[in-house]
């Protein structure tokens, strides 16, 4: 039987990490590592989404923030014509996260195998699209 000890003075900010890792939804927030794929629908725009009118789902990971442009944008292509703005995160995921994410994504999406924006072998990143991109 494994054991854990923790410090005194880090039991409680051990509780929230093991709260994150255990949260799986709330109203648009998801834990898709731990929620259930048939709780969500792929709108038109091949987004997930919950609910009846289908609104977007807002993903929740648990894991460490490598990088993070949410609050002060990266120019993607700046230089070059047609460059545009995105906001983006970059998240290293623990080991079981990141397996039981690609799970709900293969399951969801329905696919064998799957191509993600995985940075240095284990950083996944997320970012908002261009107008018009994918479809939307």
């Amino acid at each position: 039987m494994l054991t854990f000890v923790v410090c005194p003075g880090l039991s409680s900010f051990a509780r929230l990490i093991e709260a994150a890792d255990e949260f799986v939804s709330f109203g648009p927030f998801a834990n898709h590592s731990r929620a259930d794929p048939a709780s969500f629908a792929i709108d038109a725009g091949h987004r997930l989404c919950y609910g009846n009118p289908c609104r977007n789902a807002v993903g929740i990971m648990l894991g460490s923030v490598a990088a993070c442009n949410l609050v002060n944008p990266h120019n993607y292509l700046a230089n070059i014509e047609g460059g545009y703005i995105v906001r983006k995160i970059t998240i290293t995921p623990t080991e079981m996260t990141y397996r039981r994410f690609a799970g709900f994504l293969g399951a969801k999406f329905r696919w064998a195998a799957l191509k993600a924006p995985v940075d240095g072998g284990n950083e996944v990143t997320f970012s908002t699209r261009k107008k018009g991109a994918g479809g939307v």
